[in-house]
């Protein structure tokens, strides 16, 4: 019987499909066919690499690895060695993460894609940590349904949806097209870093039909004043250099959408871009999204 797993003093490989509770790596980690975190489980890497379907695939492995992380299962990579902390989607095969209802804390690791094969991240519900997101291949992907992906910079061929929850991408999105769509939540910039349509828009934003936010973190909010045209700024010029689309067609104005700024839970100050339409629905998805984002769900009126 072949074994679940294989472990040596640097590496753990797990060759069959494996469900762990709670678990500490030192070394390696091999996933060659699926590994799943669940409920209530704990996996801890420790200044190592992960590999979903990575070098060590046999060459008649399999031909999607999985990595799942679900139901209130956690996986962290701790350590002082950002270098050695990455998980790497793809490389004799494609590479699959998929997080529902779970928790993938990297700290200043990354995630790392191959050319060679596809890499991707699914999100349904949940929580992803990380400093970069890099999905070179042609024909990845990065969805998410719900839930909370924070990242640094986002780069690769990826083909990004976000139907709902929330990307926050703090410094660079230098990636393809960001598709929006129904409650989907785009947020750019953070404390230290100002929204740039040189680096913060990549192939572009499309929002489609009447779904979608994009949002800013806006520097310098000193005042109102200063606030509204830090805000109209960067707009102006995701529209000037063509990085706003809607159903795919290049915008041209903004009409038919609706601009505001506001305070955030933090204290900071932020404005939100979206389709005017959504002012009018009974049940708007997206204010709510961005309330409980920005005020964790309080009574707090939210003018957006």
């Amino acid at each position: 019987m072949m074994p679940l797993s294989a472990s040596s003093m640097n590496r753990v490989s797990y060759m069959c499909p494996v469900t762990i509770s709670n678990d500490v790596v030192q070394g390696q980690t091999d996933i060659q066919d699926s590994l799943t975190v669940d409920s209530g489980g704990n996996l801890y890497i420790i200044n190592a690499p992960v590999y979903v379907g990575g070098p060590n695939q046999p060459d008649h492995g399999h031909r999607t690895a999985h990595l799942v992380i679900r139901n209130g299962g956690a996986m962290t990579l701790l350590g002082n060695l950002p270098d050695h902390m990455t998980v790497f989607l793809g490389d004799k095969a494609n590479g699959s993460l998929e997080i529902n209802g779970g928790r993938l804390l990297m700290g200043q690791g990354r995630i790392q894609g191959a050319r060679e094969h596809e890499g991707r991240i699914a999100m349904t519900d949940g929580w992803l940590f990380a400093s970069e997101v890099d999905l070179p291949a042609e024909g990845s992907e990065l969805v998410i349904r719900h839930g909370l992906m924070r990242i640094r910079k986002l780069s690769g061929n990826a083909s990004t949806r976000i139907y709902g929850g929330v990307l926050h991408v703090k410094e660079e999105a230098r990636a393809s097209r960001i598709h929006l769509i129904d409650d989907g939540v785009l947020l750019l910039g953070s404390v230290t870093s100002q929204p740039s349509a040189d680096v913060m828009a990549g192939a572009g934003i499309n929002f489609r039909g009447d779904g979608g936010a994009l949002v800013i973190r806006i520097p310098h909010p000193e005042n109102a004043l200063t606030r509204t045209r830090e805000a109209e700024h960067v707009f102006d010029e995701l529209l000037r250099r063509g990085k706003l689309f809607h159903d795919s067609e290049p915008m041209t104005s903004f009409q038919g959408f609706h601009m505001r700024e506001f305070t955030g839970h933090d204290g900071l100050a932020y404005a939100a871009l979206r389709p005017s339409a959504q002012l009018n629905a009974e049940q708007n998805q997206v204010t709510r999204l961005l309330h409980t984002f920005m005020y964790g769900g309080s009574e707090k009126d939210m003018p957006i």
